[in-house]
């Protein structure tokens, strides 16, 4: 009988020890959430959609990035399988993490989703960067409607520029500022 109340005793804490880093998760969001509209770069992997994040405290780790994206998928054949890429960058730019996979365990559903992407525990000190590769795999959701300038960027990764992202105003002829709707998540 003791040994079946430690064994419940055990299960129960872990459980709450497992709800409680879930619930420690900060995500880091700089977009409205409201897509505007989907982006796509060139097949070649040259650029990437690109987010700068300042981290609410440091040391801050880094544990999981989400990208709403869209590939295509009508739910009945699936997409051409192509690969994406991933990078996480300091504030100098200097690569901390590179990541590549095919497109389809992230974002094949019928319409634009949030997408998970788990990544190693990577502890950043300041400001560090997502940078996506979509490759023409898919679309990258993004919002024009509420505008938080200096965070979106698309990166060039020969030159190792940042250009500021910009895209067609909702409602309008117009081009301005944008957000890519790409999320840090950690603790």
């Amino acid at each position: 009988m003791a040994a079946l109340c430690f064994a419940i005793f055990g299960m129960t804490s872990s459980c709450l020890a497992e709800s409680e880093n879930v619930s420690s998760e900060e995500i880091l969001v700089y977009d409205s959430g409201i897509r505007t509209g989907l982006f796509s770069t060139q097949p070649l992997g040259v650029y990437a959609e690109t987010v700068r994040f300042t981290p609410p405290s440091s040391p801050w780790t880094l544990t999981k990035v989400q990208i709403a994206g869209w590939n295509g998928y009508d739910n009945k054949t699936l997409p051409t399988e192509k690969l994406i890429y991933l990078e996480i960058r300091d504030e100098d730019l200097n690569l901390l993490y590179q990541f590549t996979d095919s497109q389809i365990p992230y974002f094949t559903y019928p319409t634009p989703t949030l997408a998970d992407i788990q990544v190693p525990p990577i502890t950043v000190d300041g400001d560090f960067y997502v940078c996506f590769y979509d490759r023409g795999a898919l679309g990258v959701a993004y919002n024009s409607t509420e505008i938080d300038d200096g965070r979106s960027y698309i990166y060039n990764r020969h030159t190792g520029e940042l250009s500021p992202a910009t895209g067609q105003r909702k409602g309008s002829e117009e081009f301005g500022p944008l957000n890519w709707i790409i999320r840090a998540v950690g603790h």
